[in-house]
């Protein structure tokens, strides 16, 4: 039984360390202090790591073996699935808990009804002229293609608006209607991204995301001002931004 007061939820980071900029330079510790940034941001939460089990003290869920090769090429995809169903499986984790990665970072105080289902765009038009605005690996945009080609579809059906709801920021799942998308699209087989077919079915309400919720730091350029991007609500950290001067921000700003 949870013991979480009302509107709260567990966070959850799913983690590969050998993926990590920590593995790599042992430098700036991500996961470590994304969850950091969680506990001085949110009301007293309980946090949770799933996968490999990290370096600090934090509450661990067990996971499969990490899927590294698929028949597929999209073998992140049934590690992920495989993860998220330990999740489901962890009795300690609440019933609605917050899906969290590495490179998030809280930047201001919120509470958990302040965790949306955020959207980058409405998908109005021609889906083929969108995808060419999407960033990504190739094997990413291939995925992502796969999946809104799907969601595009079944909503001519069903009347739908189908939102690009891939932000990389927090996200709101429910354990039972988790299940129930990883039943309904078969996940277990079918390369699709779980979160954006999560958001389809239950996002009530998509809210777009402004230029003052989020900031994505990919690089460190000289004159960058920082003092701008540290007023988002959000940060998204590129493995080639964790340099000196945006450490000692996260830093002082997540202490």
């Amino acid at each position: 039984m949870s013991n979480l007061k009302l509107n709260e939820m567990d966070l959850v980071w799913v983690f590969i360390e050998c993926a990590s900029d920590w593995h790599r330079s042992r430098v700036f510790n991500e996961l470590e202090w994304s969850v950091k940034s969680a506990k001085k941001f949110l009301p007293d939460p309980r946090c949770f790591v799933a996968g490999d089990k990290p370096d600090f003290d934090i509450e661990h869920i067990e996971t499969p073996q990490r899927v590294e090769t698929h028949r597929t090429n999209f073998p992140r995809h049934f590690d992920n699935v495989n993860k998220l169903l330990a999740i489901v499986d962890d009795p300690r984790v609440s019933d609605d808990f917050v899906m969290m990665y590495d490179d998030i970072f809280l930047l201001q105080s919120m509470t958990y009804d302040d965790i949306k289902f955020w959207g980058k765009a409405e998908i109005t038009y021609s889906l083929e002229e969108y995808y060419r605005t999407r960033f990504g690996s190739n094997i990413y945009r291939e995925l992502w293609k796969r999946t809104y080609n799907y969601l595009c579809m079944d909503a001519i059906v069903t009347g739908k608006k189908v939102y690009d709801w891939e932000t990389h920021l927090p996200r709101k799942y429910n354990k039972s209607k988790l299940m129930s998308v990883i039943d309904r699209y078969k996940l277990g087989e079918n390369p699709m991204i779980v979160s954006s077919a999560y958001a389809y079915e239950y996002a009530d309400e998509t809210v777009i995301m402004d230029d003052s919720l989020q900031a994505d730091l990919y690089t460190h350029m000289p004159g960058m001002d920082l003092d701008k991007q540290f007023e988002k609500k959000f940060l998204n950290l590129d493995n080639d931004a964790i340099v000196p001067p945006i450490i000692d921000r996260i830093i002082e700003r997540c202490s």
